[in-house]
């Protein structure tokens, strides 16, 4: 069972909630970080570091940096103001609710940011595949002009023959 991490440091402003977690001598290649609007946590074996926040923050916002002896949070409030607490009050039932509900509204954003970089690749290989095929119509609208071209010199060459009685004799 993991030891809980509680010699933790933190402090707010009305838009922003700074958390630093000391690593306790645990490489910080090893710390493993994961969170959602509702949720902080920091798993670095045997320590764990969690916690339901107060209230919701923009976790797209917010930042998480591993220092060498720290991890050190920097949450955006999506509602500013002083929350005076970190962590969230209620029975056990509804903080796990709670997390449930973060947890889908986090898979929910992650889908849709999946769609979103697969609709934009497929854009941008549709726009390629477009420009591909105009440089292949201009390279054979450029062929079927020179082709034009030419057959527009035989053809006034017959009827310069024609009209004048020319005729070109080639000796061997």
């Amino acid at each position: 069972m993991p030891i809980k991490v509680t010699d933790y440091k933190w402090e707010e402003t009305e838009s922003t909630v700074h958390i630093s977690v000391p690593l306790k001598g645990v490489k910080k290649d090893k710390a493993d970080i994961y969170s959602n609007d509702l949720l902080v946590k920091v798993n670095f074996p045997p320590y764990l570091f969690e916690v339901d926040l107060f209230a919701a923050v923009d976790d797209e916002a917010s930042t998480a940096v591993i220092g060498n002896s720290t991890v050190d949070f920097t949450l955006t409030k999506r509602v500013p103001s002083l929350w005076t607490r970190l962590q969230a009050e209620g029975d056990h039932a509804q903080l796990l609710q709670r997390r449930q509900d973060a947890e889908e509204r986090k898979r929910e954003q992650l889908k849709q940011l999946q769609e979103d970089r697969r609709a934009k690749e497929q854009d941008v290989n549709r726009l390629a595949v477009q420009k591909q095929m105009q440089i292949e119509e201009e390279r054979r609208a450029a062929v079927e002009a020179a082709r034009q071209s030419e057959i527009s010199k035989g053809s006034i060459f017959e009827q310069a023959k024609k009209e004048k009685g020319f005729f070109f004799f080639f000796f061997p």
